[in-house]
């Protein structure tokens, strides 16, 4: 997909997981634009492709392995890290977001490291709420016809 756009190249993609939420929510857009891994900072939001399908998730840090280098990525509301992203999965970084009418840029040094702030503190305070609210759910029991 990269190879088709030129470097200065931009594009938008809708957003349908809850992994990043609140800052990009299901129904919003990303604004991406292509970069290199050496362009990307540590709390940038990027996207990539894992499996075939694109996610978008933070960056916590760059890790060098043998002379190669990779990205450190997780979504900012689960505890997981995912696997280390390569030179060649990655597609860009979201430096903007469309809500309804509303454009924000989201790449600037405030929004990263807020974004890292809250991607750490986040899963913390919301992991009991969801937790809580599956023992209130409550089950029917299957009726056999």
């Amino acid at each position: 997909m990269g190879e088709n756009f030129r470097k200065d190249s931009c594009f938008w993609i809708n957003i349908t997981g809850r992994s990043m939420a609140p800052i990009l929510s299901c129904g919003s857009k990303a604004k991406v634009v292509l970069c290199s891994l050496y362009e990307v900072r540590r709390g940038d939001i990027i996207v990539f492709k894992d499996e075939g399908e694109f996610v978008c998730h933070r960056v916590f840090t760059k890790v060098k392995r043998r002379e190669n280098l990779f990205l450190k990525t997780k979504g900012d509301m689960v505890f997981n890290f995912d696997s280390l992203v390569s030179r060649e999965a990655l597609v860009g970084k979201v430096v903007g977001l469309r809500i309804g009418n509303l454009d924000l840029k989201i790449d600037g040094s405030v929004c990263r490291w807020t974004g890292l702030f809250f991607s750490c503190l986040l899963p913390l305070v919301v992991s009991p709420f969801f937790y809580l609210r599956s023992l209130t759910i409550k089950h029917e029991p299957e009726h056999k016809a």
